[in-house]
């Protein structure tokens, strides 16, 4: 038994030292530079970034779906498709469709609890390419689009001290972003578009002045971004200066004098 002690030790001692070596070979084969920040000048082929005059992003977000996961990741977004993300819709009166407020003008419930879940639950679906949790997202979108109304605002509304609020809204902007990734779907573009418009419209003291859309309005501001990257049109960087003094400090008429300064705020340059 001593005997068998000994070689089990000696030869945890030869693994031991000779995966020291190999990673000793494996470090001297390359350098490691530490930096502020990544390169921001660098211009990448495939993926857009923000356009001037936003400051460039440190890391650009691959569009949803254009990975697909292998191995254990796979595996455990498949757990959640089996289980609660999955199936939410089944057992939640929040997404109960009958009077939903994202479904039906004038709906009861559902305003806020839908695009939260919607979020996760499309970017999941297209994650995995599952057909079912896809036709399932599609039939929310389609309620989304159904909601747009002639002077470009969209989903459920609730009016409270005689203006309407942008909470719900901020959340859903962003599944249709992943919606348009997955799916190059034009009338993502166009709703933002006409949405923006509509805020254009919102005098300044009357914009994101409610204590929780104020506290998101970054969300509706990066959604401008979005917006703003591909197509540089130029009411998103007026709609954005009007956000910005909500929540960066930028309270100039001149938005573009302010960021030549670099001022205030950290998403500009």
């Amino acid at each position: 038994m001593k005997n068998l002690y000994t070689w089990v030790a000696a030869l945890l001692f030869v693994t031991l030292a000779i995966s020291v070596m190999a990673c000793t070979s494996a470090s001297s084969a390359g350098t490691v530079t530490v930096v502020d920040r990544p390169n921001i000048h660098a211009v990448n082929t495939n993926y857009m970034g923000y356009r001037a005059p936003l400051r460039p992003l440190n890391f650009i977000k691959l569009p949803v779906g254009s990975i697909r996961p292998e191995g254990w990741v796979r595996k455990f977004l498949e757990l959640q498709r089996d289980g609660l993300t999955g199936h939410l819709g089944e057992i939640s009166a929040w997404l109960e469709k009958d009077d939903n407020a994202w479904l039906t003008t004038g709906g009861d419930h559902g305003w806020e609890e839908v695009p939260y879940w919607l979020k996760g639950y499309s970017s999941l679906a297209y994650i995995l390419n599952d057909p079912k949790m896809i036709e399932e997202t599609k039939y929310w979108i389609e309620g989304v689009f159904a909601s747009r109304q002639p002077d470009g605002y969209f989903g459920p509304v609730n009016e409270r001290n005689g203006k309407r609020e942008l909470w719900a809204q901020m959340i859903m902007l962003w599944c249709l972003q992943s919606y348009y990734e997955y799916s190059q779907d034009q009338r993502v573009i166009d709703l933002m578009t006409n949405y923006f418009k509509w805020q254009m419209t919102v005098p300044d003291d009357r914009l994101l002045e409610d204590f929780w859309e104020n506290s998101r309005g970054g969300d509706n501001i990066i959604n401008i971004y979005w917006l703003y990257s591909p197509y540089g049109r130029c009411f998103f960087a007026r709609i954005g200066r009007k956000d910005s003094s909500q929540h960066c400090g930028l309270d100039s008429v001149d938005l573009f004098a302010q960021l030549a300064q670099r001022k205030h705020c950290p998403m500009f340059p």
